[in-house]
């Protein structure tokens, strides 16, 4: 016999905007405070992250990035 044990994730989602600043080419994308104030939130302290386009799928990642040990942090 054999067993199997899954991790269960909470996944929190929350409808958001994409906004268009129209006298530059930069984009903003809002994170709703339902999410923020999780206590799963992974980027509470984090100012740097990596975005990444996942053409295939249409999603866009979003991670902590990576930081080298010796690196100050920001303020």
């Amino acid at each position: 016999m054999e067993i199997h044990v899954a991790k269960l994730y909470m996944v929190l989602t929350a409808e958001t905007r994409i906004v268009r600043n129209p006298k530059a080419k930069t984009e903003y994308i809002t994170i709703p405070s339902v999410l923020a104030q999780d206590s799963t939130y992974p980027f509470k302290d984090v100012t740097d992250v990596l975005v990444e386009i996942v053409p295939e799928r249409k999603e866009l990642v979003v991670r902590v990035a990576p930081r080298s040990p010796t690196a100050p942090k920001r303020k």
